[in-house]
């Protein structure tokens, strides 16, 4: 059964006087007490059940986790790290661009005895979304009360890094033309060619170095013949890079290749 948190605000305690008050007024002060705590015993007990945020609610704004930035899974989980003594949150999850509701789940959601949500379902590619979560409890009086929510999250799911169709191996060729498969929602691609598969080694000699608008290019130099070079490729989302393609190797082979 999930938990239900309850608010409600102790009350200020008052200064005691020295002088005594008269019997009878002890007595109807006792009864009214003890009738005040048979009406208030569920409020109480229900009470117990959970603390409510305090009186600075920013001390208590949930730390996300992931997801942000470019992704490739179309059902990532939304996670943040639990904040002690409560149990239930509210996320919201909008596009960037409109603020609109992204479906799944379409409206603010609350998640109860955990600190994660994914959806049932694919999320939409190749548009930026963003989200944010906090802290949620009920009142007794069938209200709520809630923290600040945490800093935004921004990511944009896209498709696989792209494939490197050629050239690949042997090229009879000294000027192939680099092709690849395309990326969902990628507005260009990042082509770099070297004598290294290490292209983060300064020693490394990039031959080509490019950002290309579609799937291919056709080589502007000359290769030496018989030397292996090496390739990659990386979807652009925007201002946002993705992930590097698996690199290939290919020898320029003008010759024939067996």
């Amino acid at each position: 059964m999930a938990t239900i948190k309850s608010c409600v605000t102790a009350a200020h305690s008052l200064p005691v006087r020295n002088a005594a008050p008269p019997p009878r007024l002890l007595w109807g002060l006792g009864a009214a007490l003890a009738i005040a705590a048979l009406v208030l015993s569920p409020a109480l007990a229900q009470a117990s059940s959970g603390p409510c945020p305090p009186p600075d609610p920013d001390a208590i704004r949930p730390v996300p986790i992931a997801p942000e930035g470019i992704i490739t899974n179309p059902r990532p989980t939304l996670s943040w790290h639990p904040v002690p003594g409560y149990d239930e949150y509210v996320f919201k999850l909008l596009y960037a661009d409109t603020g609109e509701y992204v479906d799944p789940p379409g409206y603010l959601t609350s998640v109860e005895d955990g600190t994660s949500w994914t959806p049932d379902r694919d999320l939409p590619i190749g548009r930026e979304m963003r989200w944010a979560v906090k802290v949620y409890c009920h009142r007794p009086d069938g209200g709520f009360a809630s923290g600040y929510y945490s800093r935004e999250m921004y990511f944009k799911i896209v498709s696989a890094p792209p494939v490197l169709v050629s050239p690949v191996g042997c090229t009879p060729t000294t000027r192939p033309t680099f092709r690849w498969s395309a990326s969902a929602g990628a507005t260009a691609y990042w082509l770099i060619v070297g004598d290294s598969p290490d292209f983060s080694n300064p020693s490394t000699n990039w031959l080509i170095n490019t950002t290309v608008a579609g799937t291919s290019y056709p080589s502007p130099i000359d290769f030496n013949p018989g030397q292996t070079l090496y390739w990659k490729v990386k979807s652009l989302f925007g201002d946002r890079p993705g992930s590097w393609a698996t690199t290939r190797d290919f020898t320029p082979s003008p010759w024939g290749c067996q």
